[in-house]
Parts: C-alpha cells; sequence; structure tokens
C-alpha cells in the first residue's frame, strides 16, 4: 500500500512532480547534427533553461534555437525548434511573488526543399491538458525532438511552474504530410500510467 501511494503521489499526479528529464534530453539531442554526426562542440547545452533576471526585475529562460534533422523511411526532414520569450504575453508569477516571462516557441519541419510544419506554440496551444488555474503559475518551457517512430516525427514539450519541478509533459507527433497530434506523456522511466490504471481496473 505504501509503495502504491508512493508511486501515486510522484508518477499518477497530474502535476507530474519529478526532474525535468525533458532538457536533460535537449542536452544529448543537441549533440546530434547532420542526421546522426556528432558535433564538435556543444554551444547550445543545458545552459539554455537557465533563467536570467533582467534590470527591470523579470525572470526570463535564455532564448535558444536548435536546427538538425532527422531520417524517416530513407527520407530526410530537417528540423529548427527556436524559443523567445515573449514580452508580450501574459506574466507568469510565483507563489513567491517573482515574476516571470512566458515563452513562445516556433517549430518548423522542412523536407525536400518544402515547409511540411510551422506553428508557433504557446502555452495555450496545450491548454486542453492544462487545468486554467495550474496554467496561470505556468510557462512554456521548451519543446525538444525525441524520436522518430512508425514514420513520424516525436517531439517532447513541456508546461511547468518556473524553476521548480512542477511541470506537465507532452508527446507532439509530427507526420511526414505535417499533421500535428498532441497528447499528455503518461510514460515515464518506463512506467505508463494509463497502463498502471488499466491494471488496477482489472484487480477484483
Amino acid at each position: 500500500m505504501f509503495i502504491s501511494l508512493l508511486f501515486y503521489f510522484f508518477v499518477v499526479s497530474k502535476k507530474i512532480r519529478m526532474k525535468r528529464y525533458l532538457f536533460i534530453l535537449a542536452l544529448f539531442t543537441l549533440f546530434i547534427s547532420g542526421c546522426g554526426q556528432k558535433k564538435d562542440s556543444v554551444k547550445d547545452d543545458i545552459s539554455t533553461v537557465e533563467m536570467q533576471k533582467d534590470k527591470s526585475g523579470l525572470n526570463r529562460m535564455q532564448p535558444y534555437k536548435v536546427d538538425s534533422c532527422a531520417m524517416v523511411n530513407g527520407k530526410r526532414f530537417d528540423y529548427v525548434i527556436e524559443r523567445v520569450p515573449c514580452d508580450s504575453m501574459a506574466k507568469v508569477k510565483s507563489e513567491v511573488g517573482d515574476t516571470y516571462v512566458d515563452n513562445h516557441i516556433t517549430l518548423t519541419v522542412s523536407s525536400g526543399g518544402g515547409t511540411v510544419f510551422h506553428r508557433v506554440f504557446t502555452k495555450a496551444s496545450f491548454s486542453a491538458f492544462v487545468d486554467s488555474k495550474v496554467a496561470k503559475s505556468s510557462i512554456l518551457e521548451g519543446i525538444v525532438f525525441d524520436r522518430v517512430e512508425g514514420g513520424n516525427l516525436i517531439f517532447a514539450g513541456s508546461v511547468g511552474d518556473p524553476e521548480t519541478d512542477m511541470y506537465t509533459p507532452f508527446v507532439l507527433t509530427i507526420t511526414s504530410g505535417g499533421s500535428l497530434s498532441i497528447k499528455e506523456d503518461t510514460v515515464m522511466d518506463g512506467y505508463d500510467e494509463t497502463e498502471e490504471e488499466a491494471s488496477e481496473a482489472k484487480k477484483p
């Protein structure tokens, strides 16, 4: 019982409390360029997620831009991910009174000289999965390339409370034709929340 409660508190909770694997994944992603070739240097490393306070007292993430590619069924797809703090968006206040600038993230996928997908994401892009009260204290933290699966490009994203371990992860799937689907990521470190719930439902 105690172990089950720990699993629920740390994993099944709607706002998952754990270290942000997303940006660790981003670090490894940035080691890759040229569809599988290692970079000689990693300028845009994990430091891009650190907060900086400007002269006016606003906290903001550093901008970053990732330009890389992936192979899907033998065809090359280039992608560009660019995060920019946006001063025109509503500011986010923490429980201790710190004020944060939210981000917008542009994701572009191209292939064969043509644009397959282009969209500017904000926190509102994930509003179907994030409670409105939670969203008020959260920012869009990042989007990174994850993997190729089933002929699709899989990206990971997160919306969370700044400078805490409170966040909601998402899976963004982009097909080779440019269609997008978004779902909340329920798989963490080999644990699938949906499978656990189904297993519990079958118990007498």
